[in-house]
């Protein structure tokens, strides 16, 4: 294989170890606020299809600013800064379409990029570098796992993520239109394919 191929598989690799350990570090502050209150606060969405007949997601969201309270409690963060000044630049849905990225509904509106990273939300930096912007009164946010060292690409080290309600409990899957990737990124399913998160459940895939 050439230099690049091999370059490019060791990022990847790298990046995911990356990932597995803050989707493991934030599942178990999840799980940490559920078990104090014994049942998961309301600041989740429920898939497409298993409320409502026209097969949207309905939303519940009027405990988020204390889930997220919660949630920061249980994380190491050493920095909260307000709106998109402190965070790095990300490309636009119509920027990562054009250069051969995608989504997992191409029916989306393109504005994937503004919801994730939107000027109402804080930049949550934790111990590690990485960071997770949040509107917190709202169960959607973007993270970016590498923080501002790059390489800021959607699929690399940059999601779009939802709580998702599932078996009771809130946990972290892929935003609306099923996550958006740039060329050679992979969804947020795809980094846990192999690991014991994922439960093998493909309906709470979107």
């Amino acid at each position: 294989m050439t230099l690049p191929i091999l370059t490019a598989k060791y990022q990847q690799t790298v990046l995911k170890k990356q990932f597995l350990k803050f989707y493991s570090n934030l599942q178990n502050a999840y799980y940490s606020v559920y078990a104090d209150y014994g049942m998961p606060m309301e600041c989740y969405s429920v898939n497409r299809g298993q409320n409502n007949s026209d097969g949207s997601a309905n939303v519940y969201q009027s405990q988020c600013p204390e889930f997220w309270d919660e949630v920061f409690s249980k994380l190491k963060v050493i920095n909260t800064c307000k709106g998109r000044t402190c965070i790095p630049s990300y490309k636009t849905d119509t920027e990562v379409i054009a250069a051969g990225g995608s989504k997992g509904n191409q029916a989306c509106p393109q504005i994937y990029s503004q919801a994730a990273f939107n000027a109402q939300g804080s930049a949550y930096t934790l111990y590690d570098g990485s960071f997770i912007y949040v509107n917190t009164t709202y169960p959607e946010y973007g993270i970016d796992i590498n923080g501002k060292k790059g390489p800021n690409k959607w699929g690399y080290d940059v999601f779009y993520i939802r709580n998702l309600l599932h078996k009771n409990q809130i946990i972290i899957s892929d935003g609306v239109c099923g996550g958006m990737w740039e060329k050679g990124g992979m969804r947020i399913k795809d980094y846990l394919l192999d690991n014991k998160e994922y439960d093998g459940n493909k309906s709470i895939w979107w």
